[in-house]
C-alpha cells in the first residue's frame, strides 16, 4: 500500500490504514476470515513496512521508513457480510520519517498466506473486494491533529 505527499509535510511518525473487505451479495466466506485464533486462516495475514523483497525492492515507491524499527499492529473485525482490517504502523516517539513532496511512498505490505493444505478453507473461490477506505498519514508535531487524512469513496 502506498500513499501520496502533496502537502508541505517534511516528516511523519505513523500511517494509519483502514480496509473493507467484501463479498458482494455473498455470505462471509471463512476463507477471508481472519479473526478466529483456531480458525483455518488464524496467522495467515501479516502486515509489515520491511520492503526488501520483490516487487517492492527498486520499485518506484519510496521508503519512507528506511529501515528504522516500526510497530505494527492490525486488528481484523467481521460483522455479518462485512469485516475491516485496521492498521498501524509507527516509528517511537524519538524517530522520524522523512518525505519530499510531491512524492509517493510505500506505508505498508500486507501479505495473504494460502492455508495447509489449501483446500482447508471454505469458500475460497468467493470473490472479496478489498478496499482501502481511509489512510492517515500523522506527523510528529501534530500526532492527535494530523496534517494530512485521505477519506476514499466506499
Amino acid at each position: 500500500m502506498s500513499f501520496e505527499v502533496g502537502l508541505a509535510m517534511a516528516s511523519f511518525r505513523s500511517v494509519w490504514i483502514d480496509l473493507t473487505f467484501d463479498p458482494g451479495a455473498q455470505p462471509y466466506p471463512d476463507w477471508w476470515d481472519f479473526t478466529s485464533e483456531t480458525g483455518c486462516r488464524a496467522h495467515l495475514l501479516s502486515v509489515s513496512t520491511d520492503f526488501g523483497d520483490p516487487p517492492h525492492e527498486g520499485g518506484v515507491c519510496a521508503d519512507p521508513w528506511m529501515g528504522k524499527p516500526t510497530v505494527v499492529t492490525t486488528s481484523f473485525t467481521r460483522e455479518g457480510a462485512l469485516a475491516w482490517l485496521t492498521i498501524r504502523a509507527s516509528l517511537p516517539p524519538e524517530e522520524e520519517a522523512h518525505v519530499l513532496p510531491p512524492g509517493t511512498y510505500l506505508a505498508c505490505v500486507m501479505r495473504v498466506r494460502r492455508p495447509v493444505p489449501p483446500d482447508a478453507c471454505s469458500g475460497c473461490d468467493t470473490i472479496v473486494t478489498v478496499r482501502q477506505t481511509r489512510l492517515r498519514v500523522i506527523s510528529p508535531a501534530q500526532e492527535h491533529h494530523p496534517d494530512l487524512e485521505i477519506y476514499l469513496a466506499p
